[in-house]
């Protein structure tokens, strides 16, 4: 598995994720979605509601990269 440098400490993300978060709510939750799940910005944009299970917590990513689907 390739090793993935993580460039800002959880604290700074924490940081970022609050100021977000007390503007507003749809930026906090895009910020959250990418990254936790590592997901491209147009991939983000191709999300429907079909595409997630709520009860999983899972987002199936239809077009991505390459043309391929991952979860």
């Amino acid at each position: 598995m390739k090793h993935i440098n993580d460039y800002l400490k959880k604290a700074e993300i924490d940081k970022i994720l609050d100021a977000a978060k007390v503007y507003n709510y749809r930026d906090w939750l895009i910020i959250r979605v990418l990254w936790r799940s590592g997901m491209r910005a147009s991939e983000l944009l191709g999300i429907t509601r079909a595409a997630v299970e709520w009860g999983d917590n899972v987002v199936n990513v239809i077009n991505g990269k390459g043309g391929k689907e991952r979860r």
